[in-house]
């Protein structure tokens, strides 16, 4: 049975743990917090930690590191990120030597994305491994986090500003913490903060190029699009241009999607985009939430929406958010 991130929490409490967990996340404050639990529980019990990138490290090095006991080291903890770009028989591999690896040896594989149940991996390992799922809530589950962040920073928010907090913060956990550490910066912890107080130390009503709005659709940021669509429109941007910007953001990150699959790295990458290096992490980060099939769903979706903008006469705003609703349940 997989875990949330509240009941890995509990099940860290209560060792003995599984020398192998899978964590797959849509959620990025969710992530950080599970690893820092992980880590603080580790950590406390004098574990070398050590947390690697599949694409900066290759697979043979870590395997024969993880396989390899060390003197000086006797209690480890490995924590392997990007793991969405390995094979199924590469993920099994350190997994089916469980019984002859180092005493006191412990491995988190994490995945960008959702587990897909489908797959060989998946099945092989949800008996083997210690499951934890990591996904984005909806927005009317969004509500309780806020309270608890709020509560984590000894923050006393009133309800009207909580549920402003998130609307601005279109909803996404790692949007509000960062928000919220800003306050914790400019108001006293006794002082009750109200949405007035939101308005004078945030900017809530900050403007939103074309061009954030490309990136942030790259990100499967779905509700900021979907919010931020009036006031484009309202701002006189054409939706023609922007679903040619949006198209030319998912076509590059198509480009990162390929290198990825075909093990080229960054560098090699990069030389084949067309765009400034100063830009490329934010391809690249686009490039982890993606696969092939579905950017090329999205791809087509966005071409014949070009088209209809050019030559339907329906509102044309309609027809932008009736795209965004269908390439969003990809």
């Amino acid at each position: 049975m997989s875990l949330n991130l509240r009941a890995l929490q509990i099940k860290l409490e209560k060792p003995p743990y599984a020398p192998f967990f899978c964590i797959y996340y849509k959620d990025l404050y969710l992530y950080d917090e599970a690893l820092k639990s992980i880590k603080n529980i580790f950590s406390a019990d004098q574990f070398e930690i050590t947390q690697s990138s599949l694409g900066d490290d290759t697979f043979d090095e870590l395997y024969t590191q993880i396989c390899s006991p060390q003197l000086f080291a006797p209690k480890r903890l490995f924590i392997l990120k990007n793991c969405e770009s390995l094979k199924a028989p590469e993920l099994e591999k350190i997994i089916t030597l469980e019984a002859v690896l180092p005493h006191h040896t412990y491995v988190v594989y994490v995945f960008a994305g959702t587990a897909d149940k489908r797959k060989k991996f998946f099945k092989f390992a949800k008996d083997k491994t210690q499951l934890v799922e990591l996904p984005a809530p909806y927005p009317n589950k969004v509500a309780p986090w806020v309270s608890y962040m709020c509560q984590k920073q000894d923050l006393n928010l009133t309800r009207e500003a909580q549920n402003q907090l998130a609307l601005q913060s279109n909803f996404e956990l790692i949007e509000i913490h960062k928000n919220l550490f800003k306050i914790s910066l400019l108001f006293e912890n006794s002082k009750e903060i109200s949405s007035k107080d939101l308005q004078s130390c945030l900017n809530l009503n900050q403007n939103v190029s074309i061009f954030d709005y490309a990136k942030a659709l790259g990100l499967k940021k779905w509700i900021f699009c979907l919010s931020h669509l009036n006031t484009l429109t309202q701002n006189g941007e054409s939706l023609v241009a922007l679903a040619a910007i949006c198209s030319r953001q998912l076509l590059i990150i198509k480009k990162c999607v390929l290198g990825k699959n075909n093990k080229l790295d960054k560098k090699n990458i990069l030389s084949h985009l067309g765009v400034s290096p100063y830009f490329a992490d934010d391809y690249f980060k686009s490039a982890e939430l993606w696969n092939l099939k579905d950017i090329d769903l999205v791809i087509e979706e966005f071409a014949g929406l070009d088209l209809k903008l050019k030559s339907v006469n329906i509102d044309k705003k309609l027809l932008f958010e009736a795209s965004l609703i269908k390439v969003s349940t990809l």
